[in-house]
């Protein structure tokens, strides 16, 4: 799979999450000891196994025809691989801190992934059943109409 596709997902993307992580080229021929070392080429390969698993989880997502809507897909999934690879590289980095129930950035990294991942798929397939993709059926009326009177008052001015 080629870097970061179909989202657009990077390692300096993951790297963004983690300012005070150095994702080294590749590992020192004498690492220190006890020295956590997270490579890019290690990132890249998270970064495109979570791509996939998104894209599983989102099939279907291509079929929207709305662009806006299809763009939000698309940096929402960026963001949550970027989440996903950087909980990763975080575990890696501090094992001793990393756990599903924790509250380390692993963790939060995590948490974010998995219910952000969710969410979207759950908006993807309500966009997806919806074929004239009109989300709001209100959404035709200028910003600054009314809705129609539902209880009257009887008072007239």
């Amino acid at each position: 799979m080629a870097e970061g596709q179909p989202w657009g997902a990077t390692v300096d993307g993951v790297a963004a999450l983690l300012p005070d992580a150095p994702l080294l080229e590749s590992a020192p021929v004498n690492p220190q000891p006890g020295q956590k070392i997270v490579t890019r080429a290690t990132v890249q390969e998270w970064v495109d196994q979570f791509c996939a698993k998104v894209a599983l989880r989102l099939d279907g997502w291509e079929a929207l025809r709305d662009d806006s809507r299809r763009e939000y897909v698309k940096l929402t999934a960026c963001d949550l691989v970027h989440n996903a690879a950087g909980s990763y590289a975080q575990a890696a980095r501090f094992p001793e801190r990393a756990g599903k129930a924790t509250d380390s950035y692993s963790g939060i990294l995590w948490d974010r992934y998995t219910t952000g991942l969710d969410a979207l798929a759950k908006l993807v397939e309500e966009w997806t059943q919806d074929p004239d993709e009109s989300a709001d059926p209100t959404s035709d009326r200028p910003a600054w109409s009314f809705p129609p009177v539902t209880f009257y008052d009887g008072i007239r001015w």
